[in-house]
């Protein structure tokens, strides 16, 4: 028979050591918990697209589109390019507040006054998949 007085070797709820904090590794998605600001990639992101003149091959991408498919059967403008084209620059100058340059400015304000004339703004809205609350905004970036 075994002492009873012997602690056993079983932990209870009562018997647990108490917990410590487990370490946050620098990849975890705990550090991003623990740290907002170190998911802020915007100073980055920014500084890359200046860097490689990225807003205005996107610019120019959709004012002057290329031919796409397979054999580039494609010549109208591709519209879900267009839309991903146009969140981009809305991220780019309305969240992030990134800089246009004058010849950038004038060439998209002129491009989308261009497409508004064509379809509509109520279509032009739809077919860019934004709203005219974040239109508004990005004209007036572009200004």
């Amino acid at each position: 028979m075994a002492d009873s007085s012997a602690s056993p070797n079983i932990l209870t709820p009562d018997h647990r050591p108490s917990p410590t904090a487990d370490p946050i590794h620098p990849n975890s998605h705990a550090a991003h918990l623990h740290s907002p600001s170190r998911t802020d990639t915007s100073p980055l992101t920014l500084a890359a697209f200046r860097q490689h003149c990225i807003v205005d091959a996107v610019i120019s991408s959709v004012i002057n589109p290329y031919p796409y498919g397979d054999d580039g059967e494609n010549t109208n403008p591709d519209t879900d390019f267009e839309e991903k084209a146009l969140r981009l620059l809305y991220t780019y100058t309305v969240s992030c507040r990134g800089e246009l340059s004058k010849g950038e400015k004038e060439n998209l304000r002129n491009w989308i006054q261009d497409e508004k004339k064509k379809e509509g703004e109520k279509q032009l809205l739809e077919k860019w998949g934004i709203t005219r609350e974040e239109y508004a905004a990005l004209i007036g970036r572009i200004l």
